[in-house]
């Protein structure tokens, strides 16, 4: 037969400290909130291929190296969100990794320490650049008079304005909430 705990030994039992691990995370998106974000990824890669393709057609010189120092300044970021503690395969995992930044912002296989600050400078970033290229080549630049460029411009700020639309609406009204979880250890 066992006996049942006396009063006493439950009180003790529920005052004992336990480890709690601490987990941020946030609430998962509904459809819409993906759909609005997924619109906004669109419209920026279509801005950004659009903007760099066009400025390599009359600078491919300062587009080459527009290219690099953005990879270059992609790598060094990649290699201070890891403080530095890198392996050669992880070196030649953010070289590869800080070539995709040049188009895109990818979190794979690496979770950034400040998300929300890696996104919105990433995208300043990259807009500033996209409307330097296409007031450069659209203003500066002797072109014939086609419908071509005329349509490319329109398409690069339109995609711009778009995604910006989209981002706006998601940060804003759309994103989930931060969450804090705890679970017993």
């Amino acid at each position: 037969a066992t006996a049942s705990p006396t009063s006493d030994e439950v009180d003790d039992a529920l005052l004992l400290p336990s480890r709690r691990k601490m987990i941020d995370g946030i609430e998962n998106d509904d459809i819409v909130a993906k759909f609005i974000a997924f619109l906004g990824w669109n419209f920026f890669l279509v801005m950004r291929m659009m903007s760099l393709s066009t400025f390599f057609v009359f600078y491919p010189a300062a587009c080459a190296w527009l290219c690099f120092g953005h990879y270059c300044l992609m790598l060094l970021f990649l290699v201070n969100e890891t403080r530095f503690k890198v392996k050669w395969q992880r070196t030649a995992f953010y070289s590869i990794l800080a070539y995709i930044f040049i188009f895109n912002l990818l979190e794979f296989k690496i979770r950034f320490k400040h998300v929300r600050r890696w996104f919105v400078s990433y995208f300043i970033l990259v807009m500033l650049q996209n409307i330097g290229m296409t007031v450069a080549w659209y203003g500066f630049t002797e072109f014939l008079d086609t419908w071509w460029f005329e349509f490319m411009f329109l398409l690069i700020i339109q995609s711009g304005l778009m995604s910006l639309m989209c981002f706006l609406l998601y940060f804003f009204y759309l994103k989930p909430n931060d969450k804090v979880f705890f679970v017993n250890e």
